[in-house]
């Protein structure tokens, strides 16, 4: 019985990131570790040329070499990105061997972790996954999205957020009761106005809700 893969969003930012591979595979994966803020090194015999970012491609480590597993010494995670099996593997048992989480980019079975296609507005990330079965049917799914969340989401998820940090700041309420009044924020008009981009829309929810508050602090205060 195959068991399910556990969905979590890793913090980067700061920490070594391997990627064994210089070609077409390779590159997007280290674009994507370095947009997280993670400290890539790129080790490959061959490295194409890749028009990365001028901020990003500053933090980028590139030894043109072949992979030697002292390459691994202080990595967080792993990913052969590399049409070599050989190599592949063998960065697979030494990244095991060390209890490096790996990823060998096209071999489910191989991996300790995969990726899913991504969909960002902002702060908000929608990840769809297949588990490494069918990756192309995650980005065709991931298309579908891509034109039903309009980008001023993003705006409308900072803004949501900030209410929802400044009323966990002031609230004594236990975590079940501030989970049922951040609810009454998100009702039905507030999620369709997200998904739409109405930013006015969204601040004017967040501005009755914010004296919805008010007034319930008011009240409690005045009946001690």
């Amino acid at each position: 019985m195959n068991r399910p893969s556990f969905p979590i969003f890793l913090r980067l930012e700061g920490k070594a990131c391997l990627v064994v591979g210089g070609g077409a595979i390779a590159w997007p994966k280290a674009q994507k570790l370095l947009e997280s803020g993670a400290e890539v090194t790129l080790v490959a015999p061959r490295i194409e040329r890749y028009a990365l970012p001028p901020a990003l491609a500053a933090q980028l480590g590139v030894r043109e070499r072949e992979f030697t597993p002292a390459d691994l010494e202080g990595q967080t995670l792993v990913i052969a990105a590399t049409d070599d099996r050989m190599v592949q593997e063998q960065v697979r048992r030494e990244a095991t061997a060390r209890g490096i989480w790996c990823n060998v980019v096209d071999v489910p079975e191989r991996c300790d972790f995969t990726f899913g296609a991504q969909l960002s507005r902002g702060a908000l990330q929608v990840v769809i996954g297949t588990d490494g079965g069918f990756p192309l049917l995650a980005q065709r799914l991931r298309d579908r999205l891509e034109t039903q969340f309009s980008p001023d989401m993003a705006e409308g998820v900072d803004l949501l957020a900030k209410a929802r940090g400044t009323y966990q700041a002031t609230s004594a309420l236990s975590y079940r009761e501030k989970r049922a009044v951040l609810a009454e924020l998100l009702d039905e008009a507030t999620v369709t106005a997200l998904e739409q981009g109405d930013l006015e829309a969204i601040r004017a929810r967040v501005a009755a809700w914010g004296n919805e508050r008010k007034e319930e602090r008011c009240s409690s205060s005045s009946s001690r």
